[in-house]
C-alpha cells in the first residue's frame, strides 16, 4: 500500500481542458481518436470526444490556463471549418439603371442563396441563385461564388466575389451577365454559422450599383 501510495503521489499531475472552459483533473490517456479518457482521484472514468477536447497533459499554472482556454475560445469560434455551408443573403442599394440612353439612379432590392463548401476558413467555394430588381425589372442571377475570412477570431473582416449570368424574367429586358465583388464583417457564432454584412458593387443585367447586405450562414 506505501508502494502504491508513493507511486501515485510521484505521478505529476493532469488535467483535461475542454472547449467550453471545463477542466478536469486526474489521470488522463489519451485515446486514439483523439480523445481523452480521465479517471479521477475517486476512481470514477469520463471519456470525451475530439471534438470536446481542447489540452490534455500536464498540470498548468492559472496563467498558462488561462491563455489555454482562450486559444480553445479560439479555435472553436472558428469551427467548423471544413464542410457544407449554406448563405443566406439579402441586400439593399442604390442602382444605375439606364433609360433612353441616360442613366438614373433607383433602389435596389436582392436576395441570394448560396451553397458551398468550405475547405478551410481562407477558402468558402459555392454556387448561387438570386432575385435582383431595380425598378420595374427583375433578374434571376445564377454564379459561381467564392469568398475568403482573413483572421481566425470571432470577429475577422472578409472578401467575397461572384461570377455568372443575370436572367432576364421580362422578355422586354436583356439578359446579361454578373458580377459582385464584396468586402465587410463577419461575426461567428460558438459552435456553427457566422451573422455577416458587406458592401458590394454589382453588375446584374442592364445596371449596375452599391448595395449593403446582411446575412447568416450555417
Amino acid at each position: 500500500m506505501l508502494f502504491v501510495g508513493l507511486a501515485m503521489y510521484a505521478q505529476e499531475p493532469q488535467v483535461l481542458v475542454l472547449k467550453d472552459g471545463t477542466v478536469v483533473k486526474g489521470n488522463v490517456e489519451k485515446l486514439p481518436d483523439g480523445g481523452a479518457r480521465v479517471t479521477n482521484e475517486f476512481g470514477d472514468i469520463f471519456e470525451y470526444s475530439a471534438d470536446e477536447v481542447s489540452y490534455a497533459g500536464k498540470e498548468l499554472s492559472e496563467r498558462q490556463m488561462k491563455k489555454q482556454q482562450k486559444a480553445a475560445s479560439a479555435r472553436d469560434y472558428a469551427a467548423p471549418m471544413k464542410g457544407y455551408k449554406l448563405f443566406l443573403e439579402p441586400g439593399i442599394g442604390v442602382g444605375s439603371f439606364p433609360y433612353n440612353s441616360t442613366y438614373y439612379p433607383y433602389p435596389m432590392v436582392m436576395f441570394n442563396v448560396i451553397n458551398g463548401y468550405s475547405f478551410s476558413q481562407y477558402l468558402y467555394v459555392g454556387g448561387g441563385i438570386g432575385l435582383n430588381t431595380c425598378v420595374q425589372e427583375l433578374f434571376i442571377p445564377i454564379y459561381a461564388h467564392i469568398r475568403s475570412s482573413f483572421i481566425k477570431k470571432r470577429t475577422s473582416p472578409f472578401v467575397s466575389a461572384s461570377f455568372g449570368y443575370a436572367f432576364a424574367v421580362d422578355e422586354n429586358y436583356r439578359s446579361a451577365g454578373f458580377a459582385d465583388i464584396g468586402l465587410g464583417i463577419c461575426v461567428k457564432r460558438k459552435r456553427k454559422g457566422e451573422v455577416w454584412i458587406s458592401l458590394n458593387g454589382e453588375a446584374c443585367g442592364t445596371w449596375t450599383g452599391a448595395l449593403l447586405k446582411v446575412g447568416y450562414s450555417f
